[in-house]
């Protein structure tokens, strides 16, 4: 059994955010397999309940050794004292913001005498935040060692897509010389890994694209989701939206302002009785909010949500990987309306698994289309269910770890 030291960005418990699904669902299969010990950080907000939390996720993935997670503050510091000089060293040294930022000499020095100390047979970085780990590791501790990178998407094109939304302001220029270092950075990451897991076929193709001598690295390694056993009934639904994610996080703080200016108000009157939920950390970022919207913060369970919503909705302008609140709405049978740029990254049609538009207008219109028509949530839901069975069932993860241990 092939033993695996997995570096992960954050202790993925609870189950509050994407990348959090991502890992918890990576060791699910992952385990089945091989031998995982888990290395990650923790929130200092979280710290009181550490071992709470490791005990949860212990029943959740009782076959990954869970080492004591390493507290790392620069979530929560100061943007001078403390995220600003990590972008300047960053970029003195190439590095983008997103990876110089988790440096931690502890977590480091973690890795390495972990890697010194037990037969590994591979490192899995989980994400291009963990990757500063290789270019910092003793020399010789990767000796006949396997380097697995998971791959969300290329992180260059979402800062491309955050630069232009930014526009040439100050955090604009300061994203256009990350974007330069990012550029670079990834490439040497992905010849230096010896085998890149992607998220979807479309995000394996662009980087074999950009650096044809990794195309056979690559293994197409999706997200799989189980179906919901309690799905929402589209023809039953009362005129209530849903909208589930971090809000304060910066791409979906502005689609979420865009969405609840320019399109609520189309929404509402045209369907005055419409209600939208947002759940998610963070929401208060959206104070005060129109008529007929309610925030929620951290929810025990999503179920009730999703039983109740009759549309979901995805107004994201920029961002970074798979949309997996796309993923879990589909799985509860919920017809979902996207931007362009919300789905990315997913290999959906428009107008087939979901609704699409990117301006107000289309976007609202879409909106009460289905808050008015039963039958056409009913066609959305099952074509998404559908689509969750053919890309993303768990059936079809044992492909995938087969050609995994073939590239290992």
């Amino acid at each position: 059994m092939k033993r695996i030291l997995y570096a992960s960005m954050q202790l993925p418990w609870p189950l509050d955010n994407g990348q959090k699904f991502v890992t918890v669902n990576d060791l699910t299969y992952l385990s089945q397999h091989c031998a995982i010990d888990l290395v990650s950080f923790i929130d200092p907000i979280n710290l009181s309940r550490q071992d709470e939390l490791l005990a949860e996720l212990r029943k959740r993935l009782p076959n990954v050794n869970m080492l004591p997670p390493v507290v790392h503050t620069i979530l929560h510091g100061s943007l001078l004292r403390h995220k600003l000089p990590v972008l300047v060293r960053g970029q003195l040294r190439r590095i983008p913001f997103i990876v110089s930022k988790y440096r931690n000499k502890e977590y480091l020095s973690r890795i390495a005498r972990l890697l010194q100390g037990d037969d590994y047979d591979v490192l899995y970085i989980e994400s291009l935040n963990s990757s500063f780990v290789l270019d910092e590791l003793p020399r010789g501790c990767l000796k006949g060692m396997k380097v697995i990178y998971r791959a969300f998407d290329v992180f260059a094109e979402t800062l491309t897509l955050y630069a232009r939304e930014l526009g040439l302001s100050p955090a604009g220029m300061a994203v256009r010389a990350d974007l330069l270092a990012c550029q670079s950075y990834e490439r040497r990451l992905w010849q230096r890994a010896d085998g890149i897991f992607t998220v979807t076929r479309r995000l394996g193709k662009l980087m074999a694209d950009a650096v044809p001598a990794i195309s056979d690295k690559i293994v197409y390694f999706p997200v799989f989701v189980e179906p919901a056993r309690s799905r929402a009934v589209p023809e039953r639904a009362g005129p209530c939206l849903l909208y589930v994610g971090t809000v304060h996080y910066p791409p979906n703080l502005l689609g979420l302002k865009w969405f609840l200016n320019e399109c609520w108000p189309l929404v509402h009157q045209r369907v005055p009785e419409a209600r939208f939920d947002v759940v998610g950390r963070g929401g208060e970022a959206l104070l005060p909010v129109p008529d007929g919207v309610t925030i929620h913060h951290y929810v025990d369970s999503l179920d009730p949500y999703y039983q109740q919503a009759a549309v979901f909705v995805v107004p994201l302008f920029s961002g970074s990987g798979i949309r997996l609140k796309i993923l879990d709405a589909l799985s509860h049978g919920v017809p979902v309306v996207s931007t362009r740029a919300g789905y990315a990254g997913l290999e959906v049609t428009e107008g087939d698994e979901l609704l699409v538009a990117d301006d107000a207008p289309g976007f609202a219109g879409h909106v009460c289309r289905l808050l008015e028509y039963p039958a056409e949530r009913r066609r959305l839901a099952e074509s998404g269910l559908a689509f969750i069975e053919h890309n993303h069932s768990p059936a079809l993860a044992a492909q995938a770890i087969n050609d995994m241990i073939r590239i290992l």
